[in-house]
């Protein structure tokens, strides 16, 4: 991974500590806790990022941004692909010939995303 060192990774800022829990399909990745759940497609779209207590979603359906982006030669590229194997999230952003591993701990009350 020492070329993705040389490349600027931005996460969403949910993504790096998101609290209790995780669920993994075919179709999503979920990340659940009391109060959040997140789910992103195999596709690295953010689909849901929703309040468990009121309920509401507050990824909106219109842009569905990606869950993570590099930037390389000044051009952004978003998430193409991403699996999940219990241990290591995977990000592939397509055309930009880079990909993420992102090493996923579960701790009492949050998960940890480290690369």
């Amino acid at each position: 991974m020492k070329r993705l060192r040389r490349e600027k990774v931005s996460l969403l800022t949910g993504f790096i500590c998101i609290f209790a829990s995780m669920i993994s399909s075919a179709e999503t990745i979920t990340f659940e806790n009391d109060y959040v759940r997140y789910v992103i497609s195999e596709d690295g779209r953010n689909l849901h990022f929703m309040d468990r207590r009121t309920g509401e979603d507050f990824c909106h359906q219109d842009s569905v941004p990606t869950c993570a982006s590099v930037q390389k030669n000044g051009q952004t590229y978003g998430a193409k692909a991403i699996s999940f194997d219990g241990k290591t999230l995977t990000i592939d952003f397509g055309p930009a010939d880079v990909s993420a591993a992102i090493q996923v701990t579960q701790c009492e009350r949050y998960f940890l995303f480290s690369s």
